[in-house]
Parts: structure tokens; sequence; C-alpha cells
């Protein structure tokens, strides 16, 4: 009894690093005054960042973009590279190269990437002898990313006005989906609400 109860308790603590990863985000608006109610048809994702960053909001857009695609509205990524100091220059040229009618400008301001441990060790109490048996169990390595990122909504007009802002912070498993629709589904409900973008299909 005592040594199945050893083996329970090294099976759970050899998951701990598995477990103890856990998708989360929290979506923090701030308030826009007078926010123009207007008919947007096309919007540009501008993501500034390393390659985890560029490949989150890849995910983020591409679950955007299903939604938009129904009501007629075209939804773009750009990459404007890991340079903080030309993000202005790279967000201005992006707008006049693509023309969008609304444009997201999404920064980092913290970030951790982690990898999960590929190996555990997993023991069991052997049937025939009664002895503790230990074996390395390969676990599939799977890529997490910490992320903070500032996120600016402005009308492409002639004041550039900024219609929408929000702090996104969240921990994701790369290759997760699930979060990814969460997002975005909390940002086009928003957006609709303000009447940002037409709830109309097309």
């Amino acid at each position: 009894m005592k040594r199945l109860l050893v083996v329970i308790l090294c099976t759970v603590l050899s998951s701990l690093h598995v477990a103890a990863q856990k998708a989360y985000y929290r979506l923090i608006e701030t308030p826009v005054e007078n926010v123009p109610v207007k008919s947007r048809k096309s919007l540009l994702l501008i993501v500034s960042g390393p390659m985890s960053t560029r490949k989150y909001i890849q995910d983020l857009q591409y679950e955007l973009k299903k939604d938009l695609d129904k009501k007629g509205v075209t939804c773009l990524l750009e990459y404007a590279g890991d340079d903080a100091a030309r993000l202005t220059e790279k967000v201005n040229a992006a707008v006049k190269t693509h023309q969008p009618d609304c444009y997201l400008v999404i920064q980092p301001v913290a970030l951790q990437n982690m990898t999960t441990t590929p190996e555990r060790e997993v023991r069991y109490v052997d049937p025939k002898t009664g002895n503790i048996v230990s074996y390395v169990k390969r676990v599939p390595i799977t890529e997490w990313t910490d992320q903070v990122m500032e996120i600016h909504f402005y009308d492409n007009g002639p004041q550039n006005s900024k219609i929408w802002e929000a702090r996104l912070q969240s921990r994701t498993n790369l290759a997760a989906e699930k979060i990814f629709r969460r997002i975005a589904a909390d940002m086009l409900k928003s957006w609709k609400e303000k009447g940002i973008i037409s709830t109309q299909a097309s």
C-alpha cells in the first residue's frame, strides 16, 4: 500500500510541470470618447516584436478574418519587424501601401517564451516483483508564450483618430487554437457594440 502511494505521488509531481502551464487571457479596454460610427470595410493589423508575437497575431488574425469575411470586411496582416524605434515609420508605410479603412497597431510591452521539458520520469509497481520500476517517458515539446500587448485601433481618416484601445495579457500554447478564437470573439463583440465594425453580413 505504501509503495502504491509513493508511485501515485511521484506520478503527480512529475506531471506538475505540464499541468502548471494554463492558458489564459485578459483583455483590458481603455475607454475612447466620441468614436465615429461609419462603414469600415477593410482592416489592417500591424504587429511589431519578435517572431513569437508575429506568430501569435497571425493566429489571432486568422480567427478575426473568418468572422469579418462573412461581413465583407477584409482583414490583412503586416509585420513591422522588431525595431521599436522605426515602428511609426513602418506603420505609416503599411497604411500608405494598403490604404485600409482602419488599422490596429499591436506591440508587446512584456513577454516570456518557454518550452516544456520533453521528458519525464514515470514510476510504477511491478506486479510480479512488487518493486518500484521507473522509465523515461517522452512528452511532446510544447512552446508557451506569456505576452502583454498594447493594442491601438485607428480610423484611417484625415485625423487618424484613435477609435479603440486595449491591453491584452495572456499565456498560451502557440499550437493551441481555442484561446485565439475566444480573444477574437471578445474583440469583435466590443467593436460591434461600439459601431466600429458593421454587424451586417455582406
